[in-house]
């Protein structure tokens, strides 16, 4: 029975785990990899993996810590969205009824799709 009891200092650890990540969640200056997810449509693996490649703006406390994502980057970053490549994040062009695309990008479809 005593092997389930949580000695009191890693409570108060757990604890202020809890607390640190409610204020980030309420955070009118940081977003939440969540909140971004759900705002592109992605999957939260995905914006991890472009996080991870600088494509979203944003820093790393440590290597394999949490991101800090401040919102005005984010939003600053979203707007000039409208002119990066849908599939790697460069800039591009944007296409009719098709999104945007870059050159590297189009030219692996076309190269995609002459071999099929």
């Amino acid at each position: 029975m005593s092997d389930l009891v949580v000695p009191p200092q890693e409570t108060k650890t757990i604890a202020d785990k809890q607390r640190r990540r409610s204020r980030l969640k309420r955070s009118p200056v940081l977003i939440s990899v969540a909140e971004i997810a759900v705002r592109l449509g992605m999957s939260k693996a995905r914006i991890y993996r472009l996080l991870s490649a600088g494509i979203i703006p944003a820093i790393q406390e440590r290597q394999g810590g949490h991101w800090i994502i401040r919102r005005a980057a984010f939003e600053a970053w979203l707007g000039e969205r409208d002119s990066l490549c849908d599939f790697c994040g460069q800039p591009g062009a944007r296409l009719p009824n098709a999104g945007v695309i870059c050159s590297a990008c189009r030219m692996a479809f076309k190269i995609a799709n002459s071999a099929s």
